[in-house]
């Protein structure tokens, strides 16, 4: 199965709905039918965070890491529905 590493740049074009998206949706949706493995590393958690809490608040970063569900995405698949109700 092929595996995917979504660095912060892909996590914030699919959120933002930003150019580029529709290739990391594609890629959310191959890991929701069981055809990839998608990863993102803690740091990329932590600069979404960032760069959210800086432009949008708090709320809004809080509710996008908990979209993301970083306690688990170091280690685990990242095909979860809430990726498709992200707000973008």
């Amino acid at each position: 199965m092929t595996q995917y590493v979504l660095d912060t740049s892909a996590l914030l074009t699919y959120i933002e709905n930003e150019e580029g998206a529709a290739e990391v949706e594609a890629l959310l949706e191959k890991a929701l039918d069981a055809e990839a493995v998608l990863y993102i590393s803690m740091v990329s958690c932590i600069e979404v965070f960032y760069i959210t809490w800086q432009e949008q608040g708090k709320d809004v970063a809080a509710e996008r890491i908990k979209l993301i569900d970083c306690e688990r995405c170091s280690s685990q698949n990242l095909a979860r529905k809430s990726w498709r109700d992200c707000a973008r």
